[in-house]
């Protein structure tokens, strides 16, 4: 059933991306909104939690930090 709901809101999300009008914009929140309920449901963490980060996720934040590092030094 979470799994369903959780489909379904991604699919929702990437079709409301633009959010081109305040109609798109209420609906986008909405299904955000189901779209962390299920998530929850179904891993029982959040999609922000840092155990749902793969190591792609965090070699990337690892770069962006030292890129940042070495244009303060500059």
């Amino acid at each position: 059933m979470y799994k369903l709901l959780n489909k379904i809101s991604l699919y929702a999300l990437e079709k409301l991306d633009k959010q081109e009008n305040l109609f798109k914009k209420l609906w986008y929140i909405y299904f955000k909104g189901l779209f962390d309920f299920s998530f929850i449901k179904i891993y029982g963490y959040s999609q922000y939690d840092p155990r749902a980060q793969c190591d792609h996720d965090l070699y990337m934040e690892n770069l962006e930090y030292e890129a940042q590092q070495n244009m303060e030094i500059t």
